[in-house]
């Protein structure tokens, strides 16, 4: 970011704070790894098990923990993973075809990692909720289609680490504290979208977006579209930073609380950084 208020000073204090008390919360968790699409666990202290239980068949799931990671991942069949102490095990149900997983009724709150498997076979879901402290990873490697996407994390990333092509109806995603990332290695389609980070950057590869609003507080936005630029109109909003839109359309920065409408192309993308770039191109 090449332009900053003094402001920041404040954040950095608060973003310390936040840092601080997640690794207390997180203490003797293990910290997730992610490298080309692969997860390795390093154990932060004595204790931590590896537990997994298959579980029925599910096209919705309802996921809401108050001090994990939360991993979706694909493999032979549904089941759930949970890495960390044993007896925080997150208590979970599957009705008509919803899958519910909460903190345990011990009033112990799982501080690790818990993957939740479907089958690589599965193409077609419909609603996935996903709230979590940490962070929230979509690691699906199969081409699918997903009808809602809601993740909401308090303090943690949300990577979207994709193989073949996602394609999402309606996304809302909410980062209190931390970045947002599309690792897609095709495209992600999505009708509407409204993607917020209060202090992170959202980055994104191979996006196509029919109607979009992304929202960064303290962050940069930087986005690699699956489409030609043509096809988009920018509203741009913009505080502290610089802009540019690709092929031309803008190159500038704006004056705090601006705003600017350039192209004219039937999709719509709504981009505003209270203090960060904004950075738009076709993916090369």
């Amino acid at each position: 970011m090449k332009k900053r208020n003094l402001y920041l000073i404040l954040l950095c204090i608060v973003t310390i704070a936040a840092i601080c008390y997640g690794t207390f919360i997180h203490v003797g968790k293990p910290f997730m790894d992610i490298s080309d699409g692969s997860f390795s666990f390093v154990y932060g202290s004595e204790g931590n098990d590896k537990t997994q239980e298959k579980i029925n068949a599910f096209s919705s799931a309802k996921i809401s923990l108050s001090g994990a990671d939360v991993v979706l991942s694909s493999g032979d069949g549904y089941s759930l993973t949970y890495v960390g102490e044993k007896s925080r095990f997150p208590a979970y149900s599957v009705e008509n075809s919803v899958l519910t997983v909460t903190d345990p009724a011990t009033g112990d709150k799982p501080t690790g990692v818990l993957t939740v498997t479907i089958p690589e076979s599965l193409t077609d879901f419909d609603k996935l909720n996903v709230s979590a402290f940490g962070d929230t990873v979509w690691n699906i490697r199969q081409k699918m289609a997903v009808k809602t996407i809601n993740f909401n994390s308090e303090n943690g990333d949300m990577i979207f680490d994709t193989g073949k092509p996602l394609a999402v109806d309606t996304m809302t995603l909410n980062s209190a504290n931390g970045d947002i990332n599309f690792e897609a290695g095709d495209t992600l389609s999505v009708n509407t979208a409204t993607i917020t980070s209060g202090n992170g950057d959202i980055y994104a590869h191979y996006l196509s977006c029919k109607n979009s609003e992304m929202i960064s507080k303290n962050g940069d936005i930087s986005i690699s579209t699956a489409d030609d630029l043509s096809q988009y109109t920018f509203h741009l909003k913009d505080g502290y930073g610089d802009i540019s839109i690709g092929d031309g359309l803008y190159d500038g920065s704006l004056s705090s609380g601006s705003e600017i409408t350039v192209g004219k192309g039937g999709k719509t993308m709504t981009l505003r950084s209270d203090n960060g770039d904004i950075t738009v191109e076709k993916e090369k």
